[in-house]
């Protein structure tokens, strides 16, 4: 049988409709082509029905948000934050601690990356072009990570280096408990992935989508491992 795989949901807001959850679809396709099966995990009411979901799914996927309110990790709100709907923040929390506490396998993309670090107590920079500079264009674009030795992210793509497409303002600051820093951007030091320090269980977040570039072979290997670690 093919791994269930939770995605969780984004949620916006809509004048006529109220709020939806709603997700890109690059995200179930690359499931889908590396053998899995997605379910869209909605933006949950409570704790409890968060923890039943997670207990039916194989493996959970992390997506990209908007911006985890600072408070959560120390810090006073910076002005360009575009903050997460309150409700869509506490249900992603109790869905990552959750699954973190149960060694479910965890593959988080941007913001999923983000949050990870933050519940194992890391920090961010809220935003990049303005605390660190503009040397490189993280914000819809193409730039290159340099991947650590001895890294699952290198043993799963083969490469050094790797072009990556971003989209986001904000990125790991200080590496939380139990992760470690395995991809770096080269210019300007932006953590561009980290992963869990145990062996016996899955757990890699990537600051880029690797989904976006999906007629790229090496980058659908990463869904590929996350997949494997999940039957």
């Amino acid at each position: 049988m093919k791994p269930l795989i939770g995605i969780n949901a984004d949620f916006r807001r809509n004048k006529r409709r109220g709020c939806e959850n709603v997700l890109h679809e690059e995200y179930v396709n690359a499931v889908r082509r590396a053998g899995g099966l997605p379910i869209i995990l909605p933006v949950f009411g409570t704790k409890l029905d968060a923890i039943e979901a997670l207990g039916r799914i194989n493996g959970l996927l992390l997506s990209g948000g908007d911006d985890i309110n600072p408070d959560k990790f120390g810090q006073k709100k910076h002005p360009k934050l575009d903050l997460l709907v309150e409700a869509k923040e506490k249900s992603d929390f109790w869905l990552a601690q959750e699954a973190l506490k149960s060694n479910i396998p965890i593959l988080g993309i941007c913001y999923g990356h983000q949050l990870v670090n933050v519940i194992l107590g890391g920090t961010l920079i809220q935003d990049i072009p303005s605390q660190i500079g503009k040397k490189v264009k993280h914000s819809k674009r193409l730039h290159k990570a340099v991947l650590k030795e001895n890294s699952l992210v290198k043993k799963i793509l083969g490469l050094d280096c790797v072009s990556v497409y971003s989209s986001h303002h904000q990125a790991v600051e200080k590496p939380g408990k139990g992760l470690k820093t395995t991809a770096v951007s080269p210019i300007d030091g932006i953590i561009e992935a980290c992963e869990g320090v145990k062996n016996n269980r899955f757990l890699l977040c990537l600051q880029w989508h690797p989904e976006v570039m999906n007629k790229d072979k090496k980058q659908m290997k990463l869904f590929g491992e996350f997949i494997k670690n999940c039957r």
